[in-house]
């Protein structure tokens, strides 16, 4: 496996571990509908949060470094459609949790309602 393919895989356990320890429920993990993939599904006070993962071993300055406009959409495509299969009837939200590795360990950047956002 490549090393960025790991770390990616390393990111999004320690995201999963951080959010259960934010009081998050794990709903899915790698959602997957047809091409679309949403990385986790999480619960927190009633509202569905998709999740989406971002491991660097770089700086990042803001969300835009990490998630292009096209990513964007493909993600709301990818939410849409699991609403809509798991017929979800509560809030939802796009969250983007980053991950930046430093040293032995990660700083981690939680950006809540994400898409469309600058969070320079």
């Amino acid at each position: 496996m490549a090393d960025h393919n790991k770390l990616g895989e390393t990111g999004e356990a320690l995201a999963k571990s951080y959010l259960v320890a934010k009081g998050y429920e794990v709903l899915e993990t790698n959602w997957k509908s047809g091409h679309y993939e949403l990385d986790l599904v999480m619960r927190k006070d009633n509202c569905v949060v998709a999740v989406e993962v971002k491991t660097r071993s770089e700086l990042v300055t803001k969300a835009s470094d990490v998630m292009s406009l096209k990513k964007e959409r493909t993600i709301c495509i990818a939410v849409d459609r699991y609403l809509s299969q798991k017929q979800v009837k509560t809030d939802c939200r796009i969250d983007l949790l980053i991950l930046e590795k430093k040293g032995l360990g990660f700083n981690v950047t939680h950006i809540k309602d994400a898409i469309g956002q600058e969070n320079e």
